[in-house]
C-alpha cells in the first residue's frame, strides 16, 4: 500500500479554504483524481493524449461523461473523425452551421432530414422522401 498525505489550508479537515501553487505543477502517476463540481481555465485549448504522435495512437482519446460512460464524445483514427453515441442538438433558436458559403462540406450522411427554414445545397441524392416547409434550393435534385 501507499501512504497519503494531505495539505489541509484550514487544518481541520474541511474542504474550505484556498492552496495557491505558484508556478508550473507536476503530477506524476497513473491517474489524476480531481473531486470538484466545476474545473475553470483561463486555457483556450486543452490537449488530450499528449503523450502520442500519430493518430492510430490517439483512437478513442475524447471526452466521457459518467463512470459508465452515458455519453462519449471521441476521435476515432479509422474514419478520421469525432464519434459520439448520441446525436447534437442546437439551443432554441440557435444555428447548427455545418459550413459555410465558402467552406462546404463534401458529403453529409443521414437518415431523416426535417427543416421549416431553408435548405440550400449543391446535389442531393436520396433513396427517401425530402420534405420542406421552407424553400429548397441547390444544383441536382
Amino acid at each position: 500500500m501507499y501512504d497519503i498525505h494531505y495539505i489541509d489550508p484550514n487544518g481541520s479537515g474541511g474542504t474550505d479554504g484556498n492552496v495557491v501553487i505558484a508556478g508550473n505543477l507536476s503530477v506524476q502517476g497513473n491517474v489524476t483524481y480531481i473531486d470538484s463540481n466545476v474545473i475553470t481555465t483561463n486555457e483556450k485549448s486543452i490537449t488530450l493524449a499528449n503523450n502520442v504522435s500519430t493518430g492510430i495512437a490517439a483512437d478513442g482519446a475524447g471526452i466521457d461523461i459518467g463512470n459508465t460512460t452515458i455519453a462519449y464524445w471521441r476521435f476515432n483514427n479509422a474514419t478520421t473523425s469525432w464519434q459520439s453515441n448520441i446525436g447534437i442538438t442546437p439551443a432554441e433558436n440557435a444555428t447548427l452551421n455545418l459550413g459555410g458559403t465558402s467552406n462546404f462540406w463534401n458529403v453529409i450522411y443521414g437518415t431523416t432530414s426535417t427543416t421549416t427554414g431553408n435548405v440550400v445545397a449543391g446535389n442531393v441524392t436520396t433513396a427517401g422522401l425530402i420534405t420542406a416547409t421552407g424553400n429548397v434550393t441547390g444544383g441536382n435534385l
